[in-house]
């Protein structure tokens, strides 16, 4: 049987050995969206441990022994701190270091006729991150106008990128807008069989399953509105907002349509911990049946270390 090991290092400084005795649980979830990436440790407290500042800088790696490819690491920030008992335990929560500071703060700001890269490149830079988006083609997307009304960058840019069909997400110094016919692009689907895994259930929603997509945009010129439909049948959707040009309705109706197919199939598996397994990534089952065996997309992982050993929680949707 595999060895599974992991790694704590608290500003730089490695804390593996200090704390292994008394580790309950090590849980690490890997996100993809606005929800940030964040780690949870769960001590059998002491009063020899030293209480965790808010923002140290956490870093967390998960995988195997002798299997150093097959590893997954995080760099995080303390945020929160818990003490509680009997028996005294001590909880340490911490976020992705790209989900804190300036990039969280509402702001009030109008865009206005500005490309969906220069958008992205806009607010990236001003929170001391770099724009990443692909396809080129999805940064030439120009947006006519949109509202930051309190909303913050972070979350201005995950309502913008889902609009025009894409996923965002931080990653490593970078905010990464990458459209959903590109994802598992740059890696293989990882093949699941039921022997791989502990449990599995697969949702399907008919009544998410629209034929077709609405929406209108305005024409000051003709003074009136313009339908715009993407797909074909009833039922079909209608979206309420009116746009302002036609290929802002168009990728709209579009990104809604796509994703309204990816939201009638949901996809939940515990298995035996696999590092490999991360938000973004294509899942392949196979052999289970009919339906069930497609290509997931993973919204969300869990990997678990505790008494039990190293498990793995996923969410996925169809894609």
């Amino acid at each position: 049987m595999k060895a599974p090991t992991y790694k704590i290092s608290i500003n730089g400084e490695n804390v593996t050995k200090d704390i292994s005795r008394a580790l309950v649980e090590l849980r690490l979830s890997d996100r993809s969206g606005i929800h940030t990436d964040a780690v949870e440790i769960i001590l059998a407290d002491t009063p020899r441990y030293q209480w965790p500042k808010d923002g140290d800088e956490v870093e967390i790696m998960i995988g195997y022994l002798r299997e150093s490819a097959r590893r997954i690491a995080k760099k995080l920030s303390v945020d929160q701190i818990e003490h509680s008992g009997p028996p005294s335990t001590l909880r340490v929560s911490a976020v992705a270091v790209d989900f804190t500071g300036t990039a969280k703060q509402g702001r009030e700001e109008g865009h206005n006729r500005i490309t969906l890269g220069d958008l992205t490149k806009k607010l990236a830079e001003r929170n001391g991150y770099k724009a990443v988006i692909k396809p080129a083609s999805l940064a030439q997307v120009l947006i006519t106008h949109v509202d930051q009304a309190g909303q913050s960058d972070l979350a201005m840019m995950f309502q913008v990128a889902r609009q025009y069909g894409a996923m965002f997400k931080p990653v490593d110094g970078s905010w990464v807008v990458l459209s959903y016919d590109l994802a598992g692009a740059d890696e293989p689907p990882i093949v699941l069989r039921p022997g791989d895994v502990t449990s599995w259930r697969a949702h399907f929603i008919p009544r998410n399953q629209w034929k077709s997509v609405k929406a209108y945009w305005h024409d000051w010129d003709a003074g009136k509105r313009i339908p715009v439909v993407i797909g074909a049948g009833e039922p079909q959707k209608l979206i309420d907002q009116v746009f302002v040009d036609d290929a802002t309705a168009r990728a709209n109706a579009s990104a809604m349509f796509s994703q309204m197919r990816r939201e009638s199939r949901l996809l939940s598996l515990t298995l035996p911990g696999m590092p490999e397994l991360a938000s973004q990534r294509i899942l392949r089952l196979r052999g289970f049946r009919d339906n069930v065996d497609q290509d997931w997309l993973i919204l969300e992982v869990n990997h678990t270390i505790n008494k039990r050993g190293y498990t793995c929680s996923v969410q996925a949707e169809g894609i």
